[in-house]
């Protein structure tokens, strides 16, 4: 458990452990003021619940206050970022140029998704294209400079 608590912690818990009982180890008892990320900040999603339990996929958690500028880009709905990337996608290349799923070979390349999402192209190509996305998010967090959704482009 990371992120911005007063008490940063590692911690082995068995499987059906209560996650909000693991988050307190961290020493915040309230989490009115916080999201919670299941996994790592690049590839892991903002959790809606903290109802749950540990799973045997979970391996880690970061905590951040809802105002934290990664929380407010992870939380961005479907809807707002299509109408963003089409209104502001410049095709500049640089999210393709930096996706290490094209820089090994394979024909990924997230500006031509944000393209085809931008004038409702409905290709079979286009799809097939978007399968070969491996979430990883370096387009999104860090390689548009317009700051961007392509990640949201491939899984349209």
């Amino acid at each position: 458990v990371s992120g911005d608590v007063p008490n940063p912690v590692t911690v082995k818990v068995p499987v059906g452990t209560p996650i909000i009982d693991v988050l307190k180890l961290s020493g915040i008892n309230n989490f009115e003021d916080y999201a919670v990320i299941d996994g790592g900040p690049m590839m892991g999603p903002v959790m809606k619940s903290l109802d749950g339990y540990v799973t045997k996929k979970n391996k880690g958690f970061v905590i951040l206050k809802k105002s934290h500028s990664l929380i407010r880009k992870k939380s961005v709905s479907m809807d707002q970022a299509k109408r963003v990337n089409r209104a502001s996608c410049e095709q500049c290349r640089m999210c393709t140029d930096m996706c290490p799923r094209y820089l090994l070979g394979h024909n990924t390349q997230p500006h031509k998704m944000m393209r085809a999402m931008a004038y409702n192209l409905d290709d079979m190509e286009g799809q097939k294209i978007s399968q070969l996305c491996c979430q990883c998010n370096l387009c999104e967090l860090f390689s548009c400079p317009a700051g961007l959704y392509p990640k949201a482009a491939n899984l349209y």
